[in-house]
């Protein structure tokens, strides 16, 4: 159940379905996961300041029951920087990324908790 969290200074592009698309299939690859199973957040137009600068930068937030490790995150972390160098041209040492490694009980889905 990966929760992937992109939060960017830039405005939203039309495309914003085929990002979104994007963003949850390289996820669920990444994950090893369904992609029925990845939720994808992305934040548009944020104000960020990073090193005392507004130029762009994104803060990133991985939240998984599972799945998150020093080896995995290293692995998250090269394609989530890849994928924001390429995409929005944001450099990967203006990203910070934040993973959360959640119990079942602490996530709720469909009524219940998992």
């Amino acid at each position: 159940m990966p929760l992937i969290e992109l939060c960017l200074p830039v405005d939203r592009p039309e495309s914003v379905g085929a990002l979104h698309k994007d963003v949850a299939e390289m996820m669920a690859k990444a994950f090893d996961k369904p992609l029925k199973n990845v939720m994808i957040r992305l934040c548009f137009n944020e104000t960020i300041s990073f090193g005392g600068s507004t130029d762009i930068a994104a803060l990133v937030k991985v939240k998984s029951i599972g799945k998150i490790s020093t080896e995995e995150n290293k692995k998250y972390s090269k394609v989530l920087c890849e994928f924001l160098e390429s995409t929005f041209q944001v450099p990967p040492e203006r990203i910070y990324i934040q993973f959360n490694d959640f119990e079942r009980c602490n996530w709720g889905w469909n009524g219940t908790t998992k």
